[in-house]
């Protein structure tokens, strides 16, 4: 059967079997199911379907293919629905990709590689531990590999706000602090001071 055809909402309606109210939505393959939202003409009944309807909305008109989340999930399962927001959002004025989608690249290279067949819900503060070692031996400074950490981590934060994983997966990674000075073999770029007198008095007379 058909989805709904787009700009029109599925009915509130009476399922006369059962005394309760209902709507029936898509799910991803087009197979039209029952969502069950209470007894029928009660104000509960009546909110569920606005929850229910705006959550069908934001998925793309689709329910999920197996309840909230899918504990079956990959982590590679997982970074393709992530690196599809990250070629859509992280683009130039002019619509060529930006430099940040190549130190998401850099950043999750090593997070597909050493975990990508393993169960984002298993995907936990010592793994991404794990990975942070990788980046600290690769002779990366200390910010830059606490930078890419945290893109790991706004990976995973994308998948709760999809309902790929729970949100205690999210909130586990984040347990994880950033490196501390000296406290590792990794090296500190030193601050950007100021610019000194004599480069500004070379440049004043251009100024203007």
């Amino acid at each position: 059967m058909s989805r709904t055809p787009k700009g029109s909402l599925p009915s509130y309606r009476l399922k006369k079997s059962r005394g309760q109210a209902v709507v029936t939505l898509t799910d991803p393959s087009g197979v039209r199911h029952d969502v069950l939202l209470g007894k029928y003409n009660s104000p509960e009944s009546r909110a569920e379907y606005l929850r229910v309807l705006g959550e069908w909305e934001a998925r793309g008109r689709t329910l999920p293919s197996s309840g909230s989340h899918t504990p079956d999930l990959t982590v590679n399962e997982m970074l393709v629905t992530f690196w599809d927001h990250v070629e859509k959002h992280y683009r130039v004025p002019h619509g060529t990709p930006s430099g940040e989608q190549d130190n998401f690249k850099y950043a999750l290279r090593p997070l597909r590689e050493m975990y990508g067949h393993t169960a984002a819900v298993q995907f936990g503060p010592l793994a991404l531990k794990v990975i942070r070692q990788r980046f600290v031996e690769s002779g990366l400074c200390r910010r830059e590999v606490d930078r890419r950490v945290q893109k790991i981590r706004r990976a995973f934060k994308g998948a709760v706000s999809e309902e790929l994983v729970p949100p205690s997966v999210f909130h586990g990674l984040q347990s994880v602090g950033g490196l501390k000075r000296g406290g590792t073999p990794t090296k500190d770029h030193a601050p950007i001071g100021p610019v000194a007198d004599e480069h500004v008095d070379k440049v004043l007379p251009y100024q203007r």
